[in-house]
């Protein structure tokens, strides 16, 4: 089965998501390691004042860390009820006043925008991964709208972490081992074995010779989480000592090493443009 990208399938995806998206970063100590990486990156390349299109933004976590850092934020979502809860979490977290608009947009045309608009631009959460084959076209679209020397800060589902993660419920599914042979040869995950989500999983590899093929050079790599995977009663225990803080900043480190990089449930990836000029693929 050939998986293309149905953006009218994401939107719906989304839509009935709702709540659980904001609930995804802290439901899990993995969770919020990834939450604590991811944040880290946006500390390091996001200044104050600077003007950031966020897309995928969902129901604002990242958005209200923005918010936190003085950027002037363009939310945008493929999703309208995600974009109404970012509204109304950001609205709770008194981080409103920092978003200019918001949008409904599809990463793969950001038409609506000018060439060089932003300072930096931030994917998290993976909206590239369901754009699928259409990734290449999206991730130019991104670059095309970030000023020259800006950041793009994105991350995408990782097919060997994730893999990791999920190991005993994927030997659950029936046929597992011809299911695992066929995503594991292009990370490809149809909507038949994903509760109706499709989505592209990436090699660390595979990640960076895409970045490589546009004109950005990668600032930094980092899985999304490492030695939490997994370890959830032990980590439960952990979050109300002072060994907690620790323990973040021994995943911060390992996860940014390349030997980590596919360990992670995310890859994420942090880009600076290198001028005017982009790919048109």
């Amino acid at each position: 089965m050939i998986v293309k990208y149905n953006p009218v399938q994401v939107a719906a995806f989304y839509d009935s998501y709702g709540e659980q998206e904001w609930d995804r970063l802290s439901k899990s100590p993995a969770a919020l390691v990834s939450f604590h990486i991811h944040q880290h990156y946006l500390q390091k390349y996001v200044k104050t004042s600077d003007s950031v299109l966020e897309v995928g933004a969902g129901a604002g976590r990242f958005t209200i860390e923005l918010a936190k850092l003085g950027a002037l934020i363009t939310v945008g979502d493929i999703s309208f009820e995600q974009l109404k809860l970012n509204q109304k979490y950001a609205v709770e977290y008194q981080s409103e006043t920092s978003v200019s608009s918001r949008v409904q947009l599809d990463i793969i045309d950001l038409s609506m925008f000018e060439a060089a608009t932003f300072d930096v631009v931030v994917c998290y959460g993976g909206a590239l991964s369901y754009v699928l084959e259409q990734a290449n076209i999206a991730l130019n679209e991104m670059l095309r709208v970030l000023k020259p020397e800006g950041y793009l800060l994105l991350s995408v589902m990782s097919l060997i972490g994730t893999t990791q993660a999920k190991f005993e419920a994927i030997t659950e599914i029936p046929n597992f081992t011809r299911l695992v042979d066929r995503v594991n040869t292009n990370g490809f995950l149809n909507g038949s074995t994903n509760n109706g989500h499709q989505l592209k999983m990436y090699r660390a590899k595979e990640l960076k010779q895409l970045c490589q093929s546009h004109q950005c050079e990668i600032m930094a790599m980092s899985a999304s989480n490492y030695l939490s995977l997994n370890r959830h009663e032990l980590l439960e225990e952990m979050l109300t000592t002072d060994a907690w803080a620790n323990f973040l900043r021994w995943e911060l480190d390992f996860c940014a090493e390349d030997g980590c990089l596919d360990s992670g449930t995310h890859i994420i990836s942090v880009m600076k443009k290198t001028n005017n000029r982009y790919i048109d693929h």
